[in-house]
């Protein structure tokens, strides 16, 4: 069960909408109340009612919102730090984390055309808070979306394995994926990207590089690739 871009300062679907209508593991009824909750209670409660199910609580982080600024709006300025980990470590959860990442000019280029209030997002703001977001995940153990799109089945397994999920249904989930549409992404934008309208993960034809950009601050996206383990 995935909850798909939370955080403890903004999510792009709130934590309430999706435990009611995408996991079903809250009822209507229940939903003010729940609402009402602190975040770190809202996700130990959730996790709590999944594994009642049988089932694992994956939390997507919306972590964009802790580094760049004015992507949640004006609702609350970046604290530079990864908030969830210390949000959930409050409600004595210890998160296994795992980062999926992308070449910097790609993520600039995907900010800015899916997300109408940045389209003027200037490469030196951005170049500053990707450049921060990259140090505090360094630690992390990561995965390549271009990887992944250019060998699902091999990546996926290692995703799977990361987790402790059993990996032998890998192409069953590969194969389903175009369908699943409780979650936000490539999957449920308005304007359908290629890797979301078709129907199995292609590789992309062509990912930008840094110097597609146009005044982008080169030496710093260039070392914050370098830092989640992209060659040059």
């Amino acid at each position: 069960m995935v909850l798909s871009e939370v955080n403890p300062t903004a999510s792009y679907k709130p934590v309430t909408e999706q435990a009611v209508e995408w996991l079903q593991l809250v009822d209507r009824g229940d939903a003010l109340a729940f609402s009402a909750l602190p975040y770190r209670d809202q996700i130990s409660r959730l996790r709590d009612l999944a594994e009642q199910r049988g089932k694992q609580l994956v939390v997507r982080d919306w972590v964009t919102v802790n580094f760049l600024p004015h992507c949640a709006g004006d609702r609350a300025e970046p604290s530079g730090q990864l908030e969830q980990e210390m949000y959930l470590a409050r409600a004595g959860l210890v998160p296994l984390s795992l980062v999926v990442t992308r070449r910097a000019a790609a993520v600039y280029r995907s900010l800015r055309h899916n997300f109408p209030h940045l389209k003027e997002l200037s490469p030196e703001t951005f170049a500053s808070a990707y450049a921060s977001y990259a140090r505090a995940v360094a630690h992390l153990p990561r995965v390549h979306l271009e990887a992944l799109r250019a060998d699902p089945e091999v990546i996926l397994k290692q995703i799977l394995g990361h987790f402790g999920f059993d990996a032998s249904d890998s192409s069953a989930i590969l194969g389903n994926f175009h369908l699943f549409r409780s979650c936000t992404g490539n999957t449920a934008l308005r304007e359908s990207s290629e890797s979301a309208s078709s129907k199995v993960i292609i590789p992309a034809v062509r990912e930008p590089s840094i110097v597609d950009i146009p005044n982008v601050v080169h030496s710093v996206l260039a070392e914050a690739d370098r830092v989640l383990g992209y060659g040059t």
